[in-house]
């Protein structure tokens, strides 16, 4: 995962596995990726950084 870190355009390359475990998916190919600002924000949970992914589904149910 590091790797992608340098170069946002390659985040969409990243693979997640599909709900059977059989396929990996693009990420491109279940999101839409854009860069927008807003506040920076580094957090830990239990002495462990953690980061944090928003969504904003609309009209969408989140479980399919």
């Amino acid at each position: 995962m590091r790797d992608f870190r340098g170069d946002f355009s390659t985040l969409g390359r990243v693979l997640v596995p599909s709900s059977g475990g059989q396929r990996q998916i693009p990420v491109s190919e279940l999101a839409t990726i854009k860069e927008v600002s807003g506040p920076a924000m580094i957090r830990d949970e239990d002495g462990l950084l953690t980061g944090y992914v928003y969504l904003d589904i609309a009209d969408r149910d989140p479980q399919s």
